[in-house]
């Protein structure tokens, strides 16, 4: 259940500016580097260490090399594009498929309400984004629950794994919280 901070701040589009999106480019997990079977690799030990109550995967690039290393998600979350291009679509077996609108640059109330969604739902869903995903990242990591994996990619580096813990939210809430007018 989200806290009541997440909830006042979802019911807003949030619009970041260049300097917040500046901020938000440096990894707000652990960089995972190396070949992708390392990296995924390295995302299974962090699963097993973890044992996540759920695990989302932001990105069609990181969402498709880590199913296709054996890496499962609850909650995959694509656009349809890698680095701006489009790429072919991200394929989840047996999954539920939720379509939502978030422009580049923002994260909609109807992404927060995909994701709430997203999380209630028991098998695997693929969130299907028209604009752009990137910045849902953080909308995953403030409403996911305690205990929960999100993984990204950070473009040309490799693929941050971010642990949701209280303190991470607490960070992610206050950076939001400046955004919002």
């Amino acid at each position: 259940m989200p806290s009541r901070s997440v909830s006042r701040l979802s019911e807003n589009d949030i619009c970041f500016t260049e300097h917040a999106k500046e901020r938000v480019r440096q990894p707000i997990g652990q960089l995972l580097t190396g070949s992708p079977e390392q990296v995924a690799s390295q995302v299974k030990a962090i699963i097993d260490d973890l044992k996540p109550a759920k695990t989302i995967i932001v990105g069609d690039r990181s969402s498709t090399s880590m199913e296709g290393h054996g890496v499962r998600a609850d909650i995959y979350v694509v656009d349809g594009r890698v680095e701006r291009r489009a790429s072919e679509a991200f394929v989840a077996q047996a999954a539920d498929e939720i379509r939502v609108s978030n422009p580049a640059g923002k994260i909609t109330r109807e992404a927060w309400s995909a994701l709430r969604e997203a999380l209630r739902r028991k098998s695997p869903v693929v969130v299907r984004v028209h604009g752009e995903e990137d910045l849902l990242t953080i909308a995953a990591v403030e409403a996911a629950p305690q205990g929960s994996l999100v993984l990204y990619g950070q473009p040309g580096k490799g693929l941050v794994a971010v642990k949701v813990t209280r303190q991470k939210k607490k960070e992610l809430r206050d950076l939001l919280r400046g955004l919002v007018h």
